[in-house]
């Protein structure tokens, strides 16, 4: 009797474009915090490509996942949550279901662009805030 693993021994992710919408910021490299304009936005597209393999290392089947379009906006500079002030709060959706929103509160220093809450479960991909 053969087994076949269920799990994939390998998963490849490829982030197929990060499309902006809007006027976004250049960087310089070093000295400057995250740029928190009100909002700003971007678009995220992902495919994610998962490979199952064999007993025998070869690849047995290929699954792709498509969740579609998500965006990212700054909806709301200087929050406060709890003891923490100066958030910057972000919300994200799917294009597809704009009506389910997910929230994730940022941190803003000299040092760091550090997430500190969220609430509820949000898009079917994981995006991040862009940088530029």
């Amino acid at each position: 009797m053969k087994i076949i693993l269920s799990l994939p021994l390998a998963v490849l992710i490829t982030f197929n474009g990060c499309n902006e919408v809007g006027h976004g910021i250049d960087l310089p490299i070093d000295g400057i915090k995250y740029p928190t304009k009100l909002n700003m936005r971007w678009e995220y597209n992902t495919i994610t490509i998962i490979e199952y393999y064999d007993t025998t290392g070869q690849i047995s089947s290929t699954e792709t996942l498509e969740p579609g379009n998500t965006v990212v906006k700054i909806i709301k500079t200087n929050d406060t949550l709890g003891l923490y002030n100066n958030l910057i709060k972000f919300e994200t959706y799917d294009l597809s279901t704009p009506a389910i929103k997910n929230y994730h509160w940022y941190s803003n220093t000299d040092t760091s662009f550090t997430a500190l809450a969220y609430l509820n479960a949000g898009p079917s991909q994981l995006v991040i805030p862009k940088i530029n």
